[in-house]
């Protein structure tokens, strides 16, 4: 998770800077909420290796999936040389 910003300190800042109260309640609730939709490296760490165990889970699947396909195409190839 992102690092949390003292609201009240940076409300604090804007007004004893001459930002009138309104404003600076806008701008607080804006970087409030930005900071809420903000991530932290580690969390992108941490999905990029939840995607990579979930791409090497898929690739495993598909090898399996496709010499199933290819053992079934073998034994039809097999079966109908028999009939044949």
């Amino acid at each position: 998770m992102a690092k949390a910003i003292d609201t009240l300190r940076a409300h604090s800042i804007l007004t004893d800077a001459g930002v009138p109260k309104k404003q600076a309640d806008a701008l607080v609730n804006v970087i409030s909420e930005v900071n809420d939709a903000s991530v932290s490296l580690s969390d992108l760490k941490l999905t990029e290796t939840e995607l990579k165990n979930q791409i090497s889970l898929l690739r495993r699947d598909l090898t399996i999936k496709i010499y199933s396909i290819g053992l079934a195409i073998a034994g039809l190839m097999a079966a109908f040389n028999l009939i044949g």
